[in-house]
């Protein structure tokens, strides 16, 4: 063995030329593998650290009415590491006369401060740190100039009350509400938060510190929980909440402010246990890293075959030399071991580099992308790296080079010392299977003559010494198309999604009694409009009977076919609870709808005798994915007819204290609902009636649902080219009738807008690693036909020996360098078609609809460059031939 290491050594100071080669193969191979190592750590771990920057560090989340043994109970729980406690809301009535007279407060204790958002909202000032000190929202200081930070205020603290009745301090203006003093409250201010409410709420937002010591019995607390182990999240937070005696609703779910970090469990995937059973869900869960550990597979598979083809290379050269080893007593182990220590020794040095160059690429790219992105990048991404990242990345690249060094480690390791002698590698195989016929290529002739059959027979004798190159070239065209491929993907199911809403434009007004028209009809009015519509909606319930069940919907399984907690149904008493929803829709475009059911709009304007045109909505495509398209399609699953009489309740949940209730009589079923752009189909009833009508049914809902029941939504329909002049416009109104904060406006051409942004920024990292695939290409395909070339100087020398002049030598190079470029490429494109076809059937795309949106542009400079790295390489090689004299060519044996 100490022979063989030593032979090894002197081997590759001998070889020098080649040994650089397969060092540099190893170190753009292990490059790229860092760099998509690091991308992926760095993506996840950016997308972990904004959701923790801007929603907290926790796991689970517990709220209502819990005392201080309850917290004791869940800090002492095994599993819990940290828990942050958020108090009960109060008011404190501010000096004097004021638009908004109160700041809405609660507490927090010291840990809610260091684990959650709220402490990155303070843009000015500091973190309350004791009791009394308090961070008000921004817009309390922009409207109350004479208060600074460290202000020194007595206020009043209380509640709200109607009469007898509290109110909660964070509920909307309530008519007839008065201040009801508890006591007196010193407060300093200390921090200003980038956070406002809605003018609706007669305050501004405040935050201060809790005294966790000092709570005494029960209080309306939130508590969340950070767990040890967040894997253990779906399971922990159950027994924590039986256990501290929250009770469920009829949905089977907790009260209160029982929920889970989803987003943050959904990067750590961590996903509820429901979620695993199915097939589609989990396809959904897992889709990134699959997608992403294909990639890196695929890479690792080129990488393969790149290196491998040197190493094979360089095998091939001592052959000669192994094989007299092996006749004087070396096993075929230790022949095979001789060559995986090349592999070794040639890697060291190139992986340990590849760390730090895949890690400084990764940073020049993600440099690029958000010099590119700019202010679209609203959180700045580090690059992240860790020791377990450097070892898993080099582990990957060590594990590529044995992989490709193994390979020509077993084929020579089984030869026989005479056919390692001869550099006979096939005569195993030709005592089993008998001499191979040559293989006429007539088609060759016919085109390029004798010599074109010449070089397709040439080409397929030597087509070992060629695949390892055409196959790292077909890999690395496959990973650049494929890339580009995915980009045009998801840029089309935005663009499908978005082409599903009838209006590109939409408004949220927020009001809480019933609006001034003048807002809404000046949007309306806003030029360069094709169409538009304003309307409210409320969320009510009515107990449907199997009885009522359409054919349609009972062919699908009926209501006992559905998963009732999924879709927000309860039954009780053999009826069903469902979603009702009540539409004011603006006169013009009722009447609109009323006349294309054939019905008379007069008729529905009664506000004595309510009559609403009603659609049951079930989803055709309950379970579709990422297509909007889709999921805006529905059947009726209820028989409703002309003249019926629905019962509808406020009551949509049974916590709710109200027992108002009214009678509708359908005026006329309809197929499908209003061109309104908003469809509601989870299995529920569409009612629809005048604007007029639907203010007047409100004014007997509860507080709870007043709250969101005068929010006015405005649709309008434009063309690209006016969208952004027609949103621009539509802000301005909203900003000189109401605060920035009680609406909320949005329009596709600002999207469009953004998003070609990020595309131009996303493409540019693209493009990067397409110019280090294309290095890694070109030095490999330079590195395998420099070789092949060398090692067939014979060959040459023989054709013009026999009268081929220097002329034909380089037709016949041209004529196989052409066919090693086009066959990367009819292996490459079909192979991406294939997975991009089961893809597209997951997501139900036809390639119609995709190919307008493939970058074909940088497809064909993919394509191009590969074809590019042959010619170069053959050009250089074939200068090289053309200038070796026959006789140097007959005696010369060294491979370089």
């Amino acid at each position: 063995m100490r022979i063989l290491f030593s032979y090894t050594l002197q081997t590759l100071k001998r070889n020098k030329g080649m040994s650089l080669s397969i060092m540099a193969a190893v170190l753009l191979s292990s490059t790229l593998l860092c760099a998509l190592c690091t991308f992926g750590y760095t993506e996840l771990k950016w997308r972990v650290e904004v959701e923790e920057y801007e929603n907290g560090s926790w796991h689970g989340e517990l709220g209502g009415e819990i005392s201080p043994e309850d917290l004791a109970v869940t800090d002492n729980n095994l599993y819990v590491e940290e828990t942050m406690v958020k108090g009960p809301f109060t008011c404190l009535k501010l000096p004097g006369e004021n638009a908004l007279p109160y700041l809405i407060y609660r507490g927090a204790d010291e840990n809610y401060w260091r684990f959650m958002g709220e402490k990155n909202s303070i843009v000015e000032g500091r973190v309350p740190q004791k009791s009394g000190e308090i961070a008000v929202s921004r817009s309390f200081f922009e409207q109350n100039p004479q208060y600074r930070l460290g202000d020194t205020i007595s206020m009043p603290e209380g509640e709200r009350r109607v009469g007898n009745q509290a109110l909660e301090a964070g509920q909307t203006s309530r008519e007839g509400e008065h201040f009801h003093q508890t006591g007196e409250c010193m407060v300093t201010l200390v921090g200003i938060m980038d956070m406002t409410t809605n003018t609706t709420v007669p305050g501004y937002y405040a935050m201060g510190c809790l005294d966790r010591e000092a709570l005494t019995g029960k209080e309306e607390l939130v508590v969340y929980v950070k767990l040890k182990d967040i894997r253990r999240t779906y399971e922990v937070m159950p027994q924590i909440a039986d256990a501290i005696g929250i009770p469920k609703d009829e949905y089977g779910k907790y009260d209160n402010h029982f929920r889970y970090h989803t987003m943050l469990l959904m990067l750590n995937y961590v996903f509820p246990p429901k979620e695993a059973r199915p097939l589609l869900p989990a396809l959904e869960n897992w889709g990134v890293p699959l997608v992403y550990g294909s990639i890196l597979l695929l890479a690792a598979g080129a990488f393969v075959m790149i290196i491998r083809g040197a190493f094979q290379i360089s095998a091939a050269a001592r052959m000669k030399q192994l094989g007299i080893f092996r006749s004087v007593g070396a096993t075929p182990g230790q022949i095979g071991i001789s060559i995986l220590m090349e592999g070794i020794l040639l890697s060291i040095v190139p992986i340990l580099l590849s760390i730090g160059v895949g890690y400084l690429f990764t940073a020049g790219v993600m440099g690029v992308y958000t010099h590119i992105a700019g202010e679209m990048l609203y959180f700045p991404i580090t690059v992240q790296f860790s020791p377990a990242l450097a070892l898993f990345s080099a582990g990957i690249s060590f594990l590529t080079v044995l992989t490709a060094a193994l390979i020509p480690a077993v084929k020579i390791s089984k030869m026989t010392p005479l056919e390692a002698v001869h550099m006979q590698e096939e005569s195993r195989k030709g005592k089993k299977k008998g001499r191979r016929k040559y293989k006429k290529h007539p088609l060759f002739r016919r085109l390029f003559g004798y010599t074109g059959e010449l070089a397709a027979a040439s080409h397929y004798a030597g087509r070992k010494g060629f695949r390892a190159g055409v196959l790292s070239l077909t890999l690395c065209l496959m990973l650049l198309c494929g890339f580009y491929s995915m980009m045009g993907l998801n840029d089309y199911l935005s663009i499908r999604n978005r082409q599903a809403a009838h209006y590109n434009i939409f408004a949220r007004l927020t009001m809480i009694t019933e609006s001034d028209r003048k807002l809404p009809g000046e949007l309306l009015s806003i030029p360069g409009q094709e169409e538009n519509v304003y309307f409210c909606v409320s969320r009510l319930a009515y107990w449907a009977q199997p009885s009522q069940e359409s054919e349609e919907f009972k062919s699908r399984g009926g209501f006992a076919g559905l998963d009732l907690n999924k879709w927000n149904l309860v039954k009780r008493d053999g009826k069903y609870r469902m979603r009702t929803y009540l539409y004011g829709m603006e006169e013009k475009a009722f009447d609109a709808f009323c006349q294309s059911l054939g019905e008379s709009p007069a008729e529905y304007y009664d506000t004595e005798h309510l009559k609403a045109l009603a659609w049951s909505a079930a989803p055709l495509y309950p379970e579709v994915i990422n297509n909007s398209r889709k999921a805006g399609q529905s059947y009726s699953h209820l028989k409703l007819a002309p003249g019926q009489e629905l019962m509808i309740e406020e009551k949509t949940e049974d916590d709710l204290d109200t027992d108002y209730t009214l009678s509708v009589e359908v005026g006329a079923v309809a197929a499908k609902g209003p061109e309104i752009g908003d469809v509601r189909n989870n299995y529920a009833i569409n009612l629809y009636v005048p604007l007029k009508v639907y203010y007047a049914i409100a004014e007997g809902f509860g507080p709870e649902k007043a709250q969101s029941a005068y929010q006015v939504y405005v649709k309008m329909k434009t063309s690209p080219e006016n969208d952004l002049a027609v949103a621009e416009r539509a802000e301005e109104l909203c900003r000189s009738f109401m605060p920035e904060e009680d609406f909320y406006l949005v329009s596709f051409g600002k999207e469009e807008r953004d998003n070609a942004t990020v595309s131009r920024a996303m493409g540019a990292v693209v493009d990067c690693i397409g110019i280090l695939l294309g290095l890694i290409g070109i030095s490999n395909t330079l590195s395998v036909v420099s070789r092949s070339m060398l090692s067939r100087r014979r060959e040459f020398a023989m054709l013009r020996s026999v009268g081929m002049d220097t002329q034909e030598v380089g037709k016949l190079l041209a004529l196989e360098g052409l066919r090693m470029a086009i066959t990367p490429v009819l292996a490459a494109i079909p192979a991406v078609a294939g997975l991009l076809t089961l893809l597209l059937w997951i997501l139900d795309v036809t390639w119609k609809e995709l190919l307008p949106y493939i970058p074909w542009g940088e497809i064909a400079g993919g394509t191009a460059l590969v074809m590019l790295a042959v010619a170069v390489s053959y050009r250089i090689s074939s200068g090289k031939i053309r200038k070796d004299t026959i006789i140097e060519a007959v005696r010369n044996e060294n491979l370089g």
